[in-house]
């Protein structure tokens, strides 16, 4: 992605609104099961859940990235593509 692009991409990121009381249980129950678990997996075990993690929040924001630049794409397409009256 572009520096330009990169700089929209954060911006839309840290001007997300997700007020929804829905999504902010889900976050934190989420939140309490992983405690949950790590607390009672041995070390190792643990060690290999946070580099699991680790590997899926890598992959989950390649995908969010690509979700981006397709809408993008989609807009400018659509844009372009709009006749003027």
């Amino acid at each position: 992605m572009n520096d330009f692009l990169l700089h929209i991409y954060n911006y839309i990121l840290e001007h997300l609104e997700t007020d929804d009381p829905e999504y902010e249980e889900n976050r934190t129950r989420a939140s309490a099961q992983y405690g949950a678990l790590m607390q009672a997996l041995p070390p190792k075990q643990a060690v290999q859940l946070e580099s699991y993690q680790y590997m899926s929040e890598i992959a989950r924001d390649m995908e969010q990235e690509a979700v981006f630049l397709a809408a993008f794409r989609a807009g400018l397409y659509l844009g372009a593509s709009a006749q003027c009256p």
